[in-house]
């Protein structure tokens, strides 16, 4: 059992969040950022749990001796707290919360398999999301399902191609054959329909 962060319940694959311990206050902050998620995590069996004051005071105090407290959301401070009361392992990729964590003796664990259940629009918000697997030169891999508005005509899914072949990735064939994948020629080319002219036969 560990005390899972935001990006963890968002990222994670839902299976693995089940019976994980998590703050009231996450409920709030999962609802506004991934509606959708958020349905999914409720049908949980999870440890909904709220800090008292004096298990947020213990980070309060540890986070000012680590000068990361005016970076500490409340959420954080919450998380903190909870791992912190139930000596158990805090699953984060927040370099300031590692730091609290590791100063109380707390093991921290990273987001190693990130799920998008739809495709980001623009391959700025991919990198963004994936990033949460490869920090600090570590590896892990990211699912993502190829849906949303957009996908198909906006170039994403040719970015995410040219992305993976310039970092010298594997790009699955699934991928490289997706007609949205292609060149913005060939998907305008492809884009349009071809016109047959019907002949007839006149005297």
């Amino acid at each position: 059992m560990a005390v899972l962060d935001t990006s963890a319940l968002l990222h994670w694959p839902i299976e693995r969040c089940r019976g994980q311990v998590v703050s009231i206050l996450q409920q709030t902050e999962l609802s506004r950022v991934d509606e959708q998620r958020w349905m999914l995590i409720e049908t949980l069996d999870m440890e909904w749990r709220t800090a008292s004051k004096d298990e947020r005071q213990v980070v309060l105090d540890l986070a000012a001796k680590t000068g990361d407290l005016p970076r500490l959301s409340d959420v954080d401070i919450e998380l903190l707290a909870l791992a912190i009361a139930n000596q158990t392992c805090l699953v984060t990729d927040d370099y300031r919360m590692k730091n609290v964590a590791r100063e109380a003796g707390i093991d921290v664990e990273g987001v190693e398999h990130v799920i998008n259940y739809d495709m980001p629009k623009d391959i700025e918000s991919y990198t963004h999301r994936i990033g949460r697997t490869g920090r600090a030169g570590r590896k892990g891999i990211a699912t993502t399902f190829v849906t949303g508005e957009g996908v198909e005509s906006k170039g994403v899914l040719f970015d995410l191609r040219m992305m993976l072949s310039s970092c010298k990735q594997a790009v699955p064939p699934e991928l490289a054959r997706h007609p949205a994948a292609q060149d913005e020629e060939t998907r305008k080319r492809n884009a349009k329909p071809k016109v047959l002219e019907a002949k007839t036969a006149r005297d």
